[in-house]
């Protein structure tokens, strides 16, 4: 309905650090903290993420991101990474 599909990319750092962006035409949304990966799973806790309000005509909202977040990953070839729900990520 956007005219457009939504793109993510995360960066995993070698020291535990993450970055993952997304974007679907002009919305965007980035998330910042550590990750832990055990067997098919990443666990990450945020740290920072953007934007921190929603401004529509009727005013802006203040909004409330998760502490955390985990991805069962179903594949990932070392480029593209694929969870549960379809999800598929380019990695850097």
């Amino acid at each position: 309905p956007f005219g457009t599909g939504m793109q993510t990319e995360a960066i995993f750092m070698p020291n535990g650090d993450y970055s993952i962006a997304s974007r679907m035409g002009t919305l965007a949304t980035r998330h910042w903290g550590r990750y832990e990966i055990v067997e098919n799973w990443i666990h990450f806790r945020l740290h920072g993420a953007e934007p921190r309000e929603y401004c529509a005509h009727l005013g802006c909202t203040r909004l409330a991101w998760p502490r955390s977040e985990t991805w069962h990953v179903t594949r990932f070839d070392g480029r593209v990474l694929e969870t549960v729900n379809g999800r598929l990520v380019r990695v850097r």
